[in-house]
């Protein structure tokens, strides 16, 4: 199940001597299956309240489903893949 899990932005406190109240992660999933994004939704929403309850801590997951899962159209993924010079099939 092929799949891709980014953390793109990480937010937490205003200066360098005082710990945050909180942290705010972003970032994206991208994946060939909605199958698959849920996978990671559970997987994410479990480990989130694992480690902060291991830190008697809590924890909140806003999980926004923005991108759907990806689906090539097959004609044109079919003129997109090439053969290099060895034979093998690349991706133009």
């Amino acid at each position: 199940m092929t799949r891709r899990w980014s953390i793109t932005q990480v937010h937490a406190g205003h200066t360098w001597n005082v710990l945050p109240q909180q942290a705010v992660l972003c970032g994206t999933v991208r994946s060939f299956k909605t199958e698959a994004q849920d996978v990671i939704q559970q997987r994410l929403e479990k480990l989130s309240a694992e480690i902060a309850s291991a830190f008697d801590l809590g924890a909140r997951v806003r999980y926004e489903r923005r991108y759907p899962a990806m689906t090539n159209a097959e004609a044109p993924t079919r003129i997109a893949i090439a053969t290099d010079g060895r034979g093998r099939r690349r991706a133009l």
